[in-house]
């Protein structure tokens, strides 16, 4: 019992630290948006993104979201999936090196801190969506770009 009160406690603590992270971006936005800030397309135009060809790549094992919600299905009806070791991230199984072998968490945290430095220059051009499915070209072009270079 007193295992599932620490659960819940930590559970209740990450939802408080959620809401006031979107309360913090909602605020840089708000703040962003009565600078003049160049647009990106102005900026940069579109940039080149590499021309990634599945036949480039024979051991990744999801190349699309729909093959990775698949085995993600199938993992849960069977064990075809092994857990990773205490070296691996359990959470980011899906992705992979080059070689079809999942990242280490070593790589894992290297991704997102690209990642959320990438966001904050979409914030700081006033170009950052609420939600990624909302996103304009100029925004998915220069986060694809930097997260490929």
């Amino acid at each position: 019992m007193e295992v599932f009160k620490t659960v819940v406690g930590i559970h209740d603590e990450m939802k408080s630290n959620h809401a006031q992270v979107t309360g913090i971006l909602k605020d840089i936005t708000n703040s962003l948006q009565g600078l003049s800030q160049p647009t990106l397309k102005a900026d940069t135009g579109l940039l080149p993104l590499p021309a990634e060809l599945q036949a480039d790549h024979l051991d990744i094992k999801y190349w699309t979201q729909k093959e990775y919600q698949q085995a993600k299905k199938n993992q849960k009806r069977s064990t075809s999936i092994q857990d990773l070791d205490a070296d691996r991230n359990i959470m980011t199984w899906f992705v992979e090196e080059d070689d079809g072998e999942p990242v280490d968490n070593d790589m894992v945290k290297a991704i997102q801190t690209v990642a959320r430095s990438i966001w904050f220059e979409l914030l700081r051009r006033g170009i950052a969506p609420e939600t990624w499915e909302k996103a304009g070209l100029d925004a998915r072009n220069y986060f694809k770009h930097h997260m490929c270079h």
